[in-house]
C-alpha cells in the first residue's frame, strides 16, 4: 500500500474545496474528508470518491438541488415547499397570478417550465370575459392540439372556441356560426337591403336632430353625426320571413333612418338599440332627445330636405 494522502485545507476536487477536517469510521472503516461546495454547504465525502472523480459536484445533494424560497425561474418563484413524486423531486412554485403548483425540478433547471401560460388556472379567461361579441362561460376543454373555451353569443348559442383564436381576436363574433349566421337567401336579402339604403344629406339630418347622435347622445364625441344609421338593424329585417319588397319598404323607410357618428355605428354593429342602451345606459337619455327631434322634423316635413332623390329621366 502507498503512503496515505495528506489532506490540507483549500485542496480542490472538481467543484469541492476541502476544509482540512477528516474522519475515519463507519461499517466500511473508510476515510472521509469534509468539503464545501459552491453553495456553502459542508459535507463529509469518501476520499476514494474524491480521488477517482466519482464525487466532484453537489448536484445530487438535497440541500443544493432543491432551490430555496424566493428563487426565480423565469416568472415562477419557489416557495420552499418540496414533495417527492414518481418523476422525482417537485418544488412548489407560485406564478404572478398567485396560483401555486408543484413542478418537476428538472423542468425548472432546463428552462422548460418558466411561465404559467399552459396552466389552466392562468390561461383560461374567467367567466363573463368579453372577446368582441362573445362572452366566456368559464368552461373549457383541453385536447391534443390545445385548449378550447366555451363562449356564448348574443343569440344565446354556446360553442367551444380555440383559446388562441380568441386571444388573437380572429374569433370575436358568431357571424360564421351555422346557428347564428345567415342562409344564402337571407344573405342575398341583406345585400339587397344594404344596396338600396337611400342616400341622405348628413348635414341636414344633423340639423334636424339638433346635432345629437342617436346612439351615444354626443357623450362619446361632440362632433355632429356624419353617417346614416338604421333604427332597426338591417340584419333583423334580413332574418325576417316577409317578402323582399316588404322588407325593403320597412327597412329603408325614412322613419327607420337616423344620423349617428360613424364610430358609434361601427361599435353598435347589429345589436338592437335596446341592447345597445342596456350596455351603455348613459347614452339613452340624450339619444331619445335626438329621436324625438327627428320625429318632430318628420311631422313638420323638415326632413324632406335630407333625402337625395334620383333625377327623373326626361
Amino acid at each position: 500500500m502507498g503512503a496515505p494522502i495528506l489532506i490540507r485545507e483549500g485542496m480542490k476536487f472538481g467543484q469541492f474545496v476541502t476544509t482540512g477536517r477528516t474522519r475515519s469510521g463507519g461499517t466500511r472503516k473508510r476515510r472521509t474528508v469534509e468539503v464545501v461546495c459552491q453553495h456553502g454547504v459542508k459535507k463529509f465525502v469518501a476520499l476514494n470518491h474524491l480521488r477517482n472523480g466519482h464525487s466532484a459536484s453537489c448536484y445530487k445533494w438535497t440541500e443544493c438541488a432543491i432551490p430555496r424560497a424566493g428563487r426565480k425561474f423565469g416568472s415562477l418563484t419557489t416557495t420552499g415547499k418540496v414533495r417527492t413524486g414518481k418523476k422525482g423531486t417537485e418544488p412548489e412554485v407560485v406564478c404572478p397570478h398567485g396560483v401555486r403548483k408543484f413542478v418537476q425540478l428538472c423542468h425548472l433547471k432546463n428552462g422548460e417550465s418558466t411561465r404559467c401560460t399552459r396552466w389552466a388556472e392562468c390561461s383560461v379567461p374567467p367567466r363573463d370575459t368579453k372577446f368582441g361579441r362573445l362572452i366566456t362561460t368559464g368552461e373549457y376543454q383541453t385536447g391534443k392540439w390545445g385548449r378550447k373555451v366555451e363562449v356564448v353569443c348574443r343569440h344565446g348559442n354556446k360553442k367551444y372556441v380555440w383559446l388562441k383564436h380568441l386571444k388573437k381576436r380572429s374569433s370575436i363574433s358568431c357571424r360564421n356560426w351555422r346557428e347564428c349566421g345567415l342562409t344564402k337567401g337571407q344573405s342575398n336579402h341583406y345585400k339587397y337591403l344594404r344596396h338600396r339604403t337611400p342616400r341622405v344629406k348628413t348635414s341636414m339630418m344633423s340639423y334636424t336632430q339638433k346635432g345629437i347622435c342617436v346612439l351615444c347622445g354626443n357623450v362619446r364625441s361632440t362632433a355632429p353625426p356624419n353617417s346614416r344609421e338604421h333604427f332597426i338593424p338591417v340584419l333583423s329585417f334580413a332574418r325576417g320571413k316577409a317578402t323582399l319588397q316588404q322588407k325593403n319598404a320597412q327597412c329603408n323607410t325614412k322613419y327607420n333612418i337616423f344620423g349617428a357618428h360613424r364610430s358609434c355605428n361601427v361599435a353598435r354593429g347589429a345589436r338592437p338599440l335596446s341592447e345597445w342602451w342596456r350596455l351603455h345606459p348613459e347614452y339613452k337619455q340624450a339619444g331619445m332627445r335626438a329621436i324625438r327631434a327627428m320625429r318632430l322634423g318628420h311631422r313638420a316635413k323638415l326632413c324632406l330636405a335630407c333625402w337625395i332623390r334620383p333625377k327623373e329621366s326626361t
